[in-house]
């Protein structure tokens, strides 16, 4: 799977919650009413008039809710970095973008259960430190993704949590989190989703992980095609 396959894959992930509001060859910008840097994105961006285009671009964002611009290697804009931080947009996380090759997994003995949402988003919200209007509306435009749903138990107490969103013949981890006091990741958690990718025949997983989990996903096979320097502000 190439780097641009992946990326497309990304884009798609946005366009199951609602279409954005541009795609072309040239941008991809997707926002929405929530005030969350990852929930008002632009994802792409290809063009001569680097300036321009992002001034343009940060109008669109007419909620002014915080917003970010992902730096990686399908970019075409010289100069995006530094017409960025002449606009105030400084770098809050590297995201390494990882896929595997799904085969035949033994499957994980752990204690992982359908999701109940309320405790999922609980975790989520701890994990990632969403604010109370986030922790509010994320899950109602969440709802709107077809998606499973998963918590691991640690002697009847939930402790991690991640969502499986398939899009054809590949599947996209997201909702990754741990709660501070079991560690950062979960191998867990991660082994039973590639089982359950092989139940579903699926070919691919992909995940634009966080940097601390970057090791676990290595050790388990994924392999890191680029990295996703993200901006905001």
């Amino acid at each position: 799977m190439d780097k641009r396959a992946v990326f497309l894959e990304f884009q798609n992930f946005y366009e199951a919650i609602h279409p954005a509001q541009e795609k072309n060859a040239t941008v991809y910008a997707w926002f929405s009413h929530i005030p969350h840097p990852f929930l008002n994105v632009v994802m792409h961006l290809s063009c001569d008039d680097v300036s321009g285009t992002v001034d343009a671009l940060i109008q669109k964002n007419i909620m002014r809710n915080p917003m970010t611009f992902w730096v990686h290697p399908e970019n075409h804009a010289d100069g995006l970095v530094d017409v960025l931080k002449n606009r105030n947009f400084s770098l809050l996380v590297t995201c390494p973008a990882m896929t595997w090759a799904i085969k035949s997994v033994s499957s994980c003995e752990a204690d992982i259960r359908p999701a109940n949402k309320e405790i999922l988003y609980e975790i989520v919200s701890t994990v990632y430190q969403h604010d109370e209007a986030v922790k509010k509306e994320c899950p109602k435009l969440l709802d709107e993704l077809g998606c499973e749903n998963y918590i691991f138990y640690v002697d009847g107490k939930p402790m991690s949590t991640a969502s499986l969103f398939v899009h054809g013949s590949v599947g996209e981890i997201f909702n990754d989190a741990t709660l501070p006091e079991w560690g950062v990741a979960s191998r867990e958690m991660m082994q039973f989703l590639m089982h359950r990718a092989c139940e579903l025949n699926l070919e691919r997983l992909i995940v634009l992980s966080y940097p601390e989990a970057e090791e676990l996903y290595s050790h388990l096979g994924f392999e890191t095609l680029f990295n996703v320097e993200i901006y905001s502000r």
